[in-house]
C-alpha cells in the first residue's frame, strides 16, 4: 500500500512511498494540450529505504527527503540507488 505521495518542485517526478519502505519515482512530464509522451508514467527510481517510511518530500529538484521510523532521515538523489546523505532526528 502507498503511504505517501510527493511531486518534485518542477513537476517532473511523482514519488510514492510504500508501506514496506519501497519508493517508486515516476516520470510525469507532459505538455498541456499535447499527447502524453511515451516516457510518461515510467519508473525512474525504485529503491527500498532501510526502514519503514514515515514521511517523504521532494526538497528540491532531484532530491528526496525520507523520514523513517528508525529516527534517521535520508536524503536520496532521484535516480539514485542508495541514500545520498543521512541525518539523525528525534
Amino acid at each position: 500500500p502507498i503511504t505517501g505521495l510527493t511531486f518534485s518542485p518542477n513537476g517532473q517526478y511523482l514519488t510514492a512511498a510504500c508501506e514496506g519502505g519501497e519508493m517508486m519515482t515516476y516520470n510525469v512530464v507532459f505538455q498541456a494540450n499535447q499527447p502524453l509522451p511515451v516516457e510518461f508514467g515510467r519508473v525512474v527510481q525504485s529503491p527500498t529505504n532501510p526502514a519503514k517510511i514515515s514521511g517523504i518530500l521532494h526538497i528540491e529538484t532531484g532530491f528526496l527527503l525520507v523520514n523513517s521510523v528508525d529516527k534517521i532521515a535520508r536524503q536520496w538523489k532521484v535516480a539514485g540507488d542508495a541514500p545520498y546523505r543521512n541525518f539523525q532526528h528525534g
